[in-house]
């Protein structure tokens, strides 16, 4: 698995790194909201989709995980989501059912378009 620039709706976009060092392939955050993390799929493969927080606020990276199983997508998205859960809360989440989850895991919302009729 590799995380690849990829085709992303229009109000998304990638900023690729300005060189191909190894420090610009590394990059480092915390798990939190502000990633506005979330999972989708790409040519039916399962993505994993998170804020660039050094971008600007519609800059995403996708990893797309290519060839990865049901199980091992959600395993890692509710690792995810409880991470979340612990940064925000200070506590573990160990004890949690998944409906203590729910108001980390977002959907795509996309932006409505307005469409007017034109009379000539």
């Amino acid at each position: 698995m590799s995380l690849l620039p990829h085709a992303y709706p229009s109000f998304c976009s990638h900023r690729p790194p300005p060189s191909p060092t190894v420090a610009d392939e590394e990059r480092v955050f915390l798990i939190s909201e502000e990633l506005e993390f979330r999972t989708g799929e790409t040519d039916g493969e399962p993505t994993l989709v998170w804020r660039d927080l050094e971008g600007d606020i519609d800059e995403f990276y996708e990893f797309v995980a290519s060839g990865t199983n049901e199980p091992t997508r959600a395993f890692f998205e509710t690792c995810m989501y409880r991470a979340m859960y612990e940064r925000k809360y200070k506590s573990s989440a160990n004890a949690l059912q998944d409906k203590d989850l729910e108001e980390f895991i977002r959907q795509w919302v996309l932006p409505t378009v307005q469409r007017t009729s034109l009379s000539c």
